[in-house]
This record gives structure tokens, sequence and C-alpha cells, in this order.
């Protein structure tokens, strides 16, 4: 079971980072063609989708982990990694590095927020009811 476990957060984990990586790939992209931002065509539609699917992997790989991962300095660590992938697939620089920063902290909190969450949810459950009545 333990080797199970294992598996199920280093595939959660190498998500999490490809996905990471892909956002600084198309950061990477829109900082060398940033004089497109301000010419409408079909470039700057093409970069714009690309970014809105690399920030919806980043979404939905980092709600994934920060629900299934335990403990959560694995998460942390995860988050970690992933913000090193996207560091190493943009340019290193003073803004890259704040913004690689930047969300590596708001993966954090948003981890920490995620497991407070979790452990405040209340558990219901139809069976004490069931045993007090006979009748149903």
């Amino acid at each position: 079971m333990k080797s199970v476990k294992l598996v199920k957060t280093v595939i959660f984990a190498l998500l999490l980072i490809a996905a990471g990586y892909f956002l600084g790939s198309i950061c990477d992209q829109i900082s060398q063609r940033y004089n497109l931002l301000f010419s409408p065509s079909m470039q700057t539609l093409s970069l714009a989708l690309w970014l809105l699917g690399a920030l919806f992997a980043i979404a939905v790989t980092a709600g994934l982990a920060a629900v299934l991962l335990r403990p959560l300095w694995v998460c942390f660590i995860a988050f970690a990694l992933s913000a090193v992938a996207m560091l190493l697939a943009w340019e290193v620089n003073i803004i890259s590095v704040a913004l690689v920063l930047l969300y590596f902290l708001v993966g954090l909190f948003y981890t920490r927020g995620v497991a407070k969450g979790l452990e405040e949810r209340i558990s219901f459950s139809v069976r004490p009811i069931s045993d007090n009545q006979t009748f149903l």
C-alpha cells in the first residue's frame, strides 16, 4: 500500500512540475515577442490562447496536488519544484524571479487553505440515526 501512495505522489508532483515548465515556456515566448502584445493579430491571439491553456493546466494540477498530496510538506516541495521548473523554462531575470516567487507563495497559501478546509469538513453519516431507529 505504501508504494501505491508513493506512485500517486510522484505522478501528481510530476504533473504539477510539467505544468509549471509549460507555463514558464509560454511566458518565455511572450517575453521574447512582447511587441506583439500591442498589435492585435493572429499571433497575439495564439499566444493568448497558449497562455490561457497553461494557466488552466496550472489551476487543475495545483488543485489536484493541493487535495491529494499529503503530508502538507510534500505538496510544498512539489510547488517548489514546479516553481524551479517554471524558472528554468523562462529566462532568469529579476521580473521572472519575482513572478515565480509570487507563484510559489500563492501556491503555499492555496495549499494550506485547502488543507485547512479539508480538515474542517463535517463528515455526515446516517448510520447513528439508523442504529437508534429500528424502523429505518
